[in-house]
């Protein structure tokens, strides 16, 4: 054998292209970009050795220059589906997610049968929140491949994404069938049984997720949703807990633990995690919401601090457009403890208006005449 040192370089471009398919599948993909520049160079008609260096770019990670390969790439045969797949997979990579779309679609044109280009135009469908899309698509894979656990799965997230949690389950049951060890399975229909109020499901599923992926910060943070909603907060705090200490950016678990430090009546403790949601996420109203409301209506007089309930209760209201109820209640409660009830009353009148759940609607109608009535509202689980 000839040592690879000795080896003769390539005398033509397919000798190039031959040697830098090898260096690819071996992963050593700058060797590979070589090689298959050498043979663009003395070649440059050919579409092959664009797209294989496209291949190696993407899998160096350098996104652009892999784009540039594909753009050749279908230049030179337009009617290559898998050309449009590649770019497809590189723009989406790129979050270019509408131009992912459209090369999905012009592969699949070009071959109907191309399940992968399907199921990655589910997925970006799905961050372009086309739901019903992305629910066709996945729908036309598994037409394709009815043993496909991930097309299940991902179904089984755009129907939950859509709060049809009854089809969400059903998904992901199939996707469990499947494939008994499918740990993203397992915490998506952990989350559907939790909007179910199928509690003690909820906690098994997340359960059997940590037990296949090991520890890991989605899955505690959604048990410990799972705990606090069956009333065990002692066990939804520890969640959360891990949740933090695996992810500590993470601003989720401590909005969690929050609402979990309320419900069981610590309030200082539950003040400091929604304050840490806020600063690590100043564009999400929800944790900022939470901590106007504590201040506005905490049964704990000592917890209650009218000024900056007001402050986070306006932000909320800012970051929502003024068009969330839930954030124009909580401002009407903030008003309130600041004994400007007129304020109080128009506020609440909004958020009854755009109320979509009769509970709520009820609830919000106490308030408003509470406050009619020049009467702060207190919550009894603040």
């Amino acid at each position: 054998m000839i040592p690879p040192a000795d080896r003769p370089e390539p005398e033509d471009a397919e000798g190039f292209f031959r040697r830098g398919n090898k260096h690819l599948d071996a992963g050593s993909f700058d060797r590979a970009i070589a090689d298959y520049s050498a043979a663009i160079r003395l070649d440059p008609t050919d579409a092959d050795p664009y797209f294989n260096r496209g291949l190696a770019y993407r899998n160096s990670g350098r996104p652009v220059d892999a784009l540039a390969d594909f753009h050749k790439a279908v230049a030179i045969d337009p009617v290559d589906a898998n050309a449009r797949y590649q770019r497809g997979l590189t723009y989406a990579a790129l979050g270019v997610y509408a131009a992912a779309v459209a090369d999905f679609s012009a592969a699949l044109d070009l071959d109907p049968e191309h399940c992968g280009a399907c199921f990655q135009r589910g997925l970006a469908y799905r961050h372009l929140q086309e739901w019903q899309l992305a629910v066709d698509d996945y729908t036309r894979v598994l037409e394709m491949r009815p043993t496909s656990a991930n097309a299940f799965n991902n179904r089984g997230i755009v129907y939950r994404h859509l709060g049809n949690f009854t089809k969400a389950l059903a998904d992901y049951d199939a996707a469990l069938r499947l494939d008994p060890k499918h740990e993203a399975a397992y915490d998506n229909r952990g989350t559907a049984r939790l909007h179910l109020r199928d509690y003690a499901g909820a906690v098994a599923d997340h359960t059997r997720a940590l037990e296949l992926e090991g520890p890991n910060a989605a899955s505690f943070n959604n048990r410990g949703n799972a705990y606090r909603n069956r009333g065990d907060y002692a066990k939804a705090v520890a969640d959360f807990n891990a949740a933090v200490e695996l992810d500590p950016e993470d601003p989720l678990p401590y909005y969690n633990r929050g609402l979990t430090y309320r419900l069981a009546g610590d309030y200082a403790r539950a003040a400091a995690d929604f304050a840490t949601a806020c600063f690590l996420d100043p564009t999400d109203p929800d944790a900022a919401n939470e901590l106007a409301w504590l201040w506005a209506t905490c049964p704990d007089a000592k917890h209650r601090d009218a000024e900056k309930a007001l402050d986070y209760a306006q932000f909320a209201c800012e970051l929502t457009g003024w068009q969330d109820a839930s954030c124009l209640d909580t401002l009407a409660a903030a008003y309130a403890v600041n004994d400007r009830y007129a304020e109080a009353a128009r506020w609440q009148g909004q958020a009854l208006k755009l109320a979509g759940d009769p509970a709520d609607e009820a609830a919000y109608r106490t308030r408003l005449e509470l406050y009619q009535a020049g009467r702060p509202f207190r919550d009894r689980a603040a």
